[in-house]
């Protein structure tokens, strides 16, 4: 592909080798025009001398040659005023053609940068259109995120409605049905609001394949006279754990027994990294760290006693972190928001059956 500027300036080059081509062809013509008067008019003065000298000529032939002694005189001097034009005037052309190249080659230093002007400023027009487009994409992309953020939490939003609403309903109409509830029916009916959320754990709390427990704990009084939380009933990802053997925790013990304690909900969002949490020694289990690495655990609060704890536990860490508005969470839900509606749930429950008078049982 031929280079534009290159074009420009072998034409350039090329006119400036002509030019300086005829100034040179005009010169030598001149000058020979000169040569041939001054050396025409110089013979001529000179014949004229000679014929006039001589004796012989009439009067009216020595008329003549005098003419023609004139002629050749106009002829020398003639020759002379072009000497002195050439001389006066080809220095001249020269400088104004000198002057005409300079003008010409500033006419185009002056084209390339105002060129190069126009190039530079087209390309960040370019550049900033091309900018405008990637953070428009972006844009996008942040707003379909969070679109697609905002319908999955009202997903689970409804779906925790929607469960326990339904589990609600059903223990409300059960007990009123069974007018007093047995200590086996209250246990089955817990169980069934736990089967309800575990049906849905994937959406609730985001357990995929994974192993977690969801468990609900009450203070039983031992005949040390020790009152421990013990379990109730308990939901687990391997069913036949379920009737296993649990360990049973005091106040300030592991996470159950701190929201005992403290009656406000506890979250370790990794236990290997949590140093600070007592457990006693006929409680430790060497598959803890694997098996149980997220906790959390809400107080079921009954008037102004808690009647219970609400355990949940994942083998994947950080599958209990709380959020807030502040951390960016805005309309996502935790995953302990579905726990707090359990327990909630499970405190109108126990209200209802009078759980609360007899929180303090023997083994």
């Amino acid at each position: 592909m031929t280079d534009p500027k290159h074009t420009y300036r072998t034409r350039i080059d090329t006119l400036r080798a002509r030019g300086r081509e005829m100034l040179r062809r005009d010169a030598k013509w001149r000058r020979w025009v000169q040569v041939g008067f001054i050396l025409g008019g110089a013979a001529l003065t000179g014949s004229c001398e000679i014929i006039l000298n001589s004796d012989n000529l009439s009067d009216w032939h020595k008329g003549a040659v005098q003419s023609l002694w004139f002629v050749g005189l106009a002829a020398i001097l003639l020759g002379g005023a072009i000497l002195v034009l050439i001389d006066q005037t080809a220095p001249e052309v020269l400088a104004e053609a000198d002057i005409a190249l300079s003008a010409a080659r500033d006419l185009q230093i002056d084209a390339h940068q105002k060129n190069s002007i126009e190039v530079a400023r087209l390309q960040k027009a370019a550049t900033d259109a091309l900018a405008s487009v990637d953070e428009a994409e972006r844009t996008i992309a942040d707003l379909a995120d969070d679109i697609e953020r905002a319908q999955e939490a009202g997903l689970r939003l409804a779906t925790l409605y929607s469960i326990t609403r339904s589990a609600l309903l059903e223990g409300v109409e059960t007990m009123i049905a069974a007018r007093a509830a047995s200590d086996d029916n209250r246990r089955a009916l817990i169980g069934v609001v736990l089967d309800s959320f575990s049906l849905f754990s994937n959406r609730l709390f985001g357990f995929l394949d994974e192993y977690w427990a969801l468990t609900v704990f009450i203070p039983l009084t031992e005949p040390d006279r020790t009152e421990r939380l013990a379990c109730y009933t308990t939901r687990r990802s391997f069913r036949n754990e379920e009737q296993k053997s649990h360990r049973r925790w005091e106040k300030g013990e592991g996470c159950a027994g701190l929201a005992w304690e403290d009656c406000a909900e506890r979250i370790i969002p990794d236990i290997a990294e949590e140093s600070n949490l007592r457990v006693r020694k006929e409680n430790k289990r060497d598959d803890d760290v694997q098996r149980h690495r997220s906790l959390a655990a809400v107080p079921i609060v009954v008037g102004s006693n808690v009647v219970g704890v609400l355990c949940a536990s994942s083998s994947t860490p950080n599958r209990f972190v709380r959020r807030s508005v502040e951390q960016g969470a805005g309309l996502e839900m935790d995953a302990v928001e579905p726990l707090r509606a359990i327990a909630s749930l499970l405190a109108i429950m126990f209200a209802l059956t009078h759980l609360g008078d007899s929180t303090s049982r023997s083994t």
